[in-house]
């Protein structure tokens, strides 16, 4: 009976390793930092930029796929066709990039190395771009392989993306592919899957990525415009989420990002659809004048005042520092039309007033 009952354990034992081996994890897609809204001076202003991780685990990797996205819309897609694919999403790095693959192989990604180790280095293509996240010495292998030359393919629906790998059946754990998305919607549970055709594996998970149809960027409030209140959103989350209200894509949310979303996001409010102005353009009309501090003086040295009230700073209150901005940008015109007459002995005036009334 013991020994019936071993055989059996032995049995079960052996179909569950084979199991293991036919359909066994290929591993895991990750981000390698936090999606970042971009700001200005980035190469892509505007938009959000995704950044993958896939990691080897049990099986080799031959396809890795982001799906539920307008994979359509990605930005940072360059126009190729060769082997039977089309594409191609370049900002990626592999193992097989990092040990200085030839020309041919090299044009098919943003960057590339010599011998694992080093700097990346660059094509000057309109593509080619660093790999802050991670040095060559940190992709693995099995021999060149896997290799992601391959584009990153747009399903027809352009509902999913597609990488490619010459796998051979090797099975390597440890990082194998980083690749970049920019896309103009914000950040939202996605769907990803890696695929192993010769072990029968597959592993599927959920990430972010750009999932959710941003309607303007820096309309906080989603209610359709960007307007003060926003401005106030923002001024209310200083230190607060960067996925959210880093304007200016710097990692962190400042008063730099309250500048920065006045000066590139806000609309002006004649029904142009332009925008932008400066702080002290409170009824966002696109002039920094006399009715700017007509508005600053009504709610000068009052507390819980918004940017609509003539707060041109991040604290609650309109006082002295909030008219030195005034001051700074008075006379300001955001478009060549002509604006009511203002003066710099208008300003003093008013100027001298407020600090009358603080006193």
């Amino acid at each position: 009976m013991k020994r019936q009952l071993l055989t059996l354990l032995v049995l079960a034992t052996l179909a569950i390793a084979g199991g293991a081996a036919l359909g066994a994890s290929p591993g895991t897609i990750v981000l390698a930092e936090d999606p970042t809204f971009l700001g200005d001076g980035a190469d892509f202003p505007g938009m959000w930029e995704y950044v993958y991780d896939v990691y080897g685990d049990a099986s080799p990797v031959d396809r890795v796929t982001l799906s539920g996205f307008d994979a359509s819309a990605i930005e940072n897609q360059w126009p190729w066709s060769g082997w039977g694919r089309t594409g191609s999403l370049r900002q990626k790095w592999d193992f097989h990039v990092a040990h200085e693959p030839v020309y041919y192989e090299r044009y098919a990604y943003g960057s590339y190395a010599v011998g694992g180790t080093g700097p990346w280095i660059l094509e000057g293509n309109d593509w080619s771009m660093d790999n802050p996240w991670h040095a060559p010495s940190e992709y693995v292998a099995d021999g060149p392989f896997p290799a992601f030359m391959w584009a990153g393919k747009v399903a027809d629906d352009g509902e999913s993306l597609a990488f490619i790998s010459n796998a051979q059946n090797r099975v390597v754990e440890g990082l194998l592919l980083t690749f970049r998305i920019v896309h103009p919607y914000a950040p939202g549970p996605i769907n990803w899957t890696l695929l192993s055709l010769r072990r029968v594996g597959q592993s599927n998970g959920t990430v972010l990525g750009p999932a959710i149809l941003a309607t303007t960027p820096g309309d906080y409030d989603d209610d359709g415009d960007v307007d003060a209140d926003d401005v106030d959103l923002l001024r209310a989350n200083m230190g607060g989420d960067p996925a959210t209200y880093d304007a200016d894509g710097d990692g962190d949310v400042d008063e730099d990002d309250m500048i920065w979303h006045v000066e590139n996001l806000v609309e002006l409010t004649d029904g142009s659809g332009r925008l932008g102005t400066r702080r002290g353009d409170f009824n966002l009309d696109g002039f920094v004048d006399g009715t700017d501090l007509a508005l600053m003086k009504t709610a000068f040295g009052q507390p819980g005042m918004g940017y609509a009230d003539g707060n041109a700073n991040p604290d609650l209150f309109v006082d002295g520092t909030d008219l030195a901005i005034l001051k700074t940008n008075f006379g300001f015109i955001a478009d060549p039309a002509v604006p009511e007459p203002v003066t710099i002995g208008l300003l003093a005036l008013g100027g001298l007033a407020l600090l009358r009334r603080r006193a």
